[in-house]
């Protein structure tokens, strides 16, 4: 999500004509609260921790988006949070939620491949919808 949302934060080797965002994102359960994520994870990055967090700098500038998130997951409220603060923002977000699921319910072989199945099918009619898939 950074690497779309933040143009400054490059390495001295990324060439800077190349074009680095999607025409499409998925996305399953992430951190967006770059605080958060800092002060449990990387303190070394504390001081930069507003700059580099999602949350702290919602914008338009997402391509169109399928978002999945279980309600059990640890970063469920943040992603409902950003997704709603984005939307209003005018991105176009597909939040979809998965009741009871925990971070990483949709893994092959967790539950029996159910979810698995379900999120593989969700992002095929996604990416038809955008025509990038053949219906």
């Amino acid at each position: 999500m950074s690497s779309i949302m933040f143009e400054n934060i490059n390495d001295d080797s990324d060439n800077p004509n190349t074009e680095h965002i999607p025409n499409a994102l998925v996305v399953f359960g992430a951190g967006m609260d770059g605080v958060d994520i800092m002060s449990r994870r990387y303190p070394e990055l504390l001081e930069r921790a507003v700059e580099l967090s999602p949350l702290h700098n919602i914008k338009k500038c997402l391509p169109p988006t399928l978002w999945m998130c279980g309600t059990t997951d640890e970063f469920y409220e943040q992603n409902k949070n950003f997704a709603k603060l984005m939307v209003d923002k005018g991105n176009e977000i597909n939040f979809i939620t998965y009741e009871g699921m925990e971070h990483g319910f949709f893994h092959y072989g967790r539950h029996e491949n159910r979810c698995f199945h379900d999120t593989i099918h969700r992002i095929e009619d996604f990416l038809k919808s955008l025509k990038f898939l053949n219906s």
